[in-house]
């Protein structure tokens, strides 16, 4: 009778010869070893790779510097975020601004206009203490406003002028200063309006006023608050 051959499998192989079990687990974990390491280092470096990329796009050079830039960043969001809750509140504070301003402007214009007239009666007042009439007390007036515009304050204006241009005095003593113009009888003043008021203003029915009686100019001017 024949031998019949025997294939032997891979198990039967390793547990008929014991050398080959234990070359075939060294070999095995060998393999495995080999395998981690090679899966650790790729994940190493698609991480340093990662990382790298970050870095790029922050416009930093490590660790460090992209922990300060982030808290940049979160710094800046929350106070965009405080600035567009703010916008309402400086939007009420601007239009108060504004308002404010625009009513200062108009009280500064209504001040100017009230110290100029006031100078004005200052001026004609001065000038008819002094006794000038007609002609000579326009000239002195038209001088001394000249002055003013120069730069000069009324009341430096007024003692500059005479000081320079001395009026000779006349009149008996303890007698009341002449007019600048003559005067007429304080029944030919007839008016029911206060020009001086603040809602009846009229500069030229003041002049007139005060060039014909000039007592009741002072009274009507005081009942609206203005001293002349």
């Amino acid at each position: 009778m024949s031998e019949e051959s025997t294939v032997m499998t891979f198990d039967e192989i390793l547990t008929g010869d014991k050398s080959y079990q234990s070359e075939f687990d060294r070999r095995v974990t060998k393999a495995l070893e080999t395998a981690k390491e090679t899966w650790e280092t790729a994940q190493g470096s698609t991480a340093e790779a990662a990382k790298a990329e970050l870095f790029g796009k922050m416009g930093v050079k490590d660790e460090k510097e992209l922990e300060a830039t982030l808290a940049y960043l979160e710094a800046k969001r929350k106070a965009d975020e405080q600035a567009e809750a703010d916008k309402p509140e400086i939007e009420q504070l601007r239009n108060y601004k504004a308002d404010t301003e625009q009513a200062i402007s108009k009280l500064q214009k209504q001040l100017d206009k009230l110290t100029a007239e006031n100078e004005t009666y200052k001026l004609n007042e001065s000038v008819a203490k002094k006794g000038l009439t007609g002609d000579a007390a326009e000239l002195a007036v038209l001088r001394i406003e000249k002055m003013v515009a120069s730069g000069k304050k009324v009341d430096d204006a007024i003692s500059e002028y005479f000081e320079a241009n001395p009026v000779e005095n006349s009149k008996e003593p303890n007698q009341p200063p002449p007019e600048v113009f003559p005067r007429t009888a304080p029944a030919t003043v007839t008016t029911t309006i206060n020009p001086w008021a603040k809602e009846t203003r009229n500069l030229t029915e003041q002049t007139r006023i005060y060039r014909e009686n000039p007592q009741l100019a002072k009274q009507m001017a005081s009942e609206a608050g203005i001293k002349i």
